[in-house]
C-alpha cells in the first residue's frame, strides 16, 4: 500500500457533520411518509448505505491489487519469468528446427 498521510482531524469531523445531517434529512423524509411509503424508503436508503460501502471497499481492494507489482502477484521475480520465456522460446525454435519427419514421429507410432 502506498505510504500516505492520515487524514486531518478537521476533515474527518466535517464528513462527519456531513453524515449525519443527511442522515437526519433522511430521516425527515421518512417520518413524513406514509407507514408504508416509510418502510420501503428504509429499504431504499440501507440498500444505497450498503452499495456506497461495497463501491468504497472495491475501490481499496482495486488500490491494494494495483500497488502490487505483476510479478510478485504471480509469485515470480522478473528474472526468474525471463529465465522462463527465454528457456520456452529456446524449446519452440528446436521444434521449428527439427525436420518434420522427427516432428511428426510421434503421430506414425499411433496409426
Amino acid at each position: 500500500m502506498l505510504d500516505s498521510e492520515p487524514p486531518a482531524p478537521a476533515r474527518i469531523a466535517e464528513t462527519e457533520v456531513e453524515e449525519r445531517i443527511d442522515y437526519l434529512k433522511k430521516a425527515l423524509r421518512v417520518a413524513c411518509e406514509p407507514p408504508e411509503a416509510a418502510r420501503i424508503q428504509i429499504a431504499i436508503y440501507e440498500a444505497e448505505d450498503e452499495l456506497n460501502l461495497l463501491e468504497r471497499q472495491f475501490a481499496l481492494d482495486q488500490d491494494d491489487y494495483y500497488s502490487v507489482p505483476v510479478t510478485e502477484r504471480l509469485g515470480a521475480t522478473p528474472n526468474s519469468m525471463l529465465s522462463s520465456s527465454k528457456s520456452r522460446i529456446c524449446r519452440q525454435r528446436l521444434t521449428v528446427s527439427q525436420p518434420t519427419s522427427l516432428r511428426y514421429s510421434h503421430l506414425k507410432a499411433i496409426r
